[in-house]
């Protein structure tokens, strides 16, 4: 059985050949990883799926903290040879 919207009751998945495919171009990972939803292609309703990133990914996708940089400025001419 395919799952479908609960919303408008479209198909969410195609199964060709044995491949599945999402019928949808939206994912959306909540921050800890653990929950994800897609929009219905034709509603836009938020559906909930079983998916969850892998560790690696969430620390790829994790954003990087800011670094604080500091130049080095120079005391003497001479020490710019």
């Amino acid at each position: 059985m395919i799952p479908r919207c609960p919303a408008c009751r479209e198909r969410l998945f195609q199964v060709t050949e044995g491949v599945i495919k999402l019928r949808t171009n939206i994912l959306i990972f909540k921050a800890d990883g653990v929950g994800t939803l897609i929009k219905c292609p034709r509603c836009k309703a938020d559906v909930p799926l079983d998916l969850q990133l892998g560790s690696e990914l969430r620390k790829a996708l994790a954003v990087p903290e800011r670094k604080l940089v500091l130049r080095k400025t120079l005391d003497l001419p001479e020490s710019a040879k």
